[in-house]
């Protein structure tokens, strides 16, 4: 199966992701798009040498049979990116330095995320955060594994919903009722770690996404589903389930055109 050729190239994905982030403070930043968000345009040299390592290890490997969906794009990218399949029933995704912001400003909290899906279904999800030396991996619904607690100590928020980006407001107005006194709070203004880290270490009760990016937003989604929590989910025609297979290119990447929120286990 695809994701025990992922699982077999966990080694080379950890040390390929550790040496980029021997880059930080010594790589200059760059603007790959024009959106308004230093977050969504900023780029690195660094982002681009850990996805081409990616791919070039990816591409000996029944892998290269897969659509490819990575973050990156450049010239020197193009050669290696056209060798992937450019339709296939499996979608290998990639965001080589999801933080690339926070890799920017020196903080360690910056990951790399390689993910796999057939068709609908979330096959497997590593996430690797080098400065942390920590790990997260999600295997299809039933199984995940960490490389043990998350090293940071982080503010307990019991009652707020984080959010990347967004105006979750009024993305998720109708869903309000659900959440009563709860308040929405953009994960970087709780803590410099973001969203991601302050739902998996637990610190704060839910995370809500409206038009996830496909190679990074996703992520919280699958975990929500190993972990059985509990899961609102609609795709961009109001049906109850997220489809990831609607996405659309945009200058914020490939975006689902829908939404979910996700709880942590004991929350209504």
């Amino acid at each position: 199966m695809m994701e025990e050729v992922l699982l077999e190239l966990e080694p080379r994905i950890i040390e390929i992701s550790n040496h980029g982030a021997e880059f930080q403070g010594q790589v200059e930043s760059l603007r790959k798009s024009d959106t308004g968000s230093f977050a969504a345009d900023v780029v690195t040299k660094a982002d681009y040498w850990v996805q081409n390592e990616l791919l070039q290890a990816f591409a000996s490997t029944p892998l290269l049979g897969c659509q490819l969906v990575a973050e990156e794009s450049s010239a020197e990218l193009a050669p290696i990116m056209g060798r992937f399949a450019a339709q296939s029933e499996y979608q290998l995704l990639i965001d080589p330095i999801d933080g690339t912001k926070r890799f920017v400003e020196g903080l360690p909290y910056f990951s790399t995320i390689v993910s796999l899906r057939h068709q609908q279904r979330c096959l497997y999800t590593f996430c690797y955060y080098p400065k942390l030396n920590w790990w997260l991996r999600l295997l299809g619904e039933e199984s995940w594994e960490t490389s043990g607690r998350i090293p940071l100590s982080l503010p307990n928020h019991d009652r707020c919903v984080v959010f990347t980006s967004g105006t979750p407001d009024r993305d998720f107005a109708d869903w309000r009722e659900q959440l009563g006194d709860w308040q929405w709070s953009k994960g970087d203004a709780l803590h410099p770690c973001g969203s991601k880290l302050l739902y998996l270490s637990g610190s704060v009760a839910g995370y809500a996404s409206s038009k996830p990016n496909l190679y990074d937003g996703l992520m919280i989604y699958h975990y929500a589903k190993v972990r059985r929590q509990s899961l609102r989910e609609q795709d961009a025609q109001g049906r109850a389930n997220l489809n990831p297979d609607d996405w659309e290119n945009s200058s914020r990447g490939a975006l689902v055109k829908g939404r979910y929120l996700c709880l942590q286990g004991g929350h209504v």
